[in-house]
């Protein structure tokens, strides 16, 4: 993989290309899948002979990509020092939130956007959640898990992505830290 830098500056300018109809799209009101597909499509140039781009990749090697809701999202609800801001209220965000036990729920993981080499682990390089304008707690919690070394699938770089007030915000992931 290129220096995450470079790879950071290379998904930016994509963004910032393509910024134009983002806009047009948030001022639509369209759901967030369009925009992240917006996006994914910006990054075709990142695809070589081994890697590709992908919107809504939900496969592990051979299997669905899944994880616990109650298992790592009590693991870090109650470290997160920042949980109030976040300002998403999708019913993830809202349980995370609050102290009530979770039920032991897998959730499929279908991350908006990865660039990675499919069916293999090896080349698990970028995975990246959009969000309209909001701070998802959920998505963040989804990009320390997938990038983690210990639990997750090793991506090398995770990315949030979002819209405030028509402005582009990034907070980038590795090894499980916000970075």
């Amino acid at each position: 993989m290129e220096d995450i830098e470079d790879i950071k500056n290379k998904i930016k300018s994509a963004v910032k290309k393509s910024m134009p109809d983002i806009l047009q799209l948030l001022h639509l009101n369209v759901n967030e899948r369009t925009i992240s597909c917006l996006i994914s499509s910006s990054l075709r140039d990142l695809s070589t002979e081994e890697l590709s781009v992908d919107s809504e990749y939900d496969r592990h090697i051979d299997k669905e990509k899944i994880m616990s809701l109650k298992e790592y999202a009590e693991k870090y609800r109650n470290n997160l020092n920042e949980k109030e801001k976040f300002d998403c209220a999708c019913e993830d965000c809202r349980k995370i939130k609050s102290n009530k036990e979770f039920e032991d729920t897998e959730y499929s993981k279908r991350p908006d956007i990865v660039i990675h080499k499919r069916n293999s682990d090896d080349k698990n390089n970028v995975v990246i959640e959009v969000k309209k304008n909001k701070k998802c707690l959920w998505d963040y919690l989804r990009l320390r898990y997938m990038t983690s070394l210990d639990e997750g699938y090793g991506y090398k770089l995770g990315i949030f992505i979002y819209f405030p007030d028509d402005k582009t915000e990034y907070i980038y992931f590795i090894n499980g830290e916000k970075n």
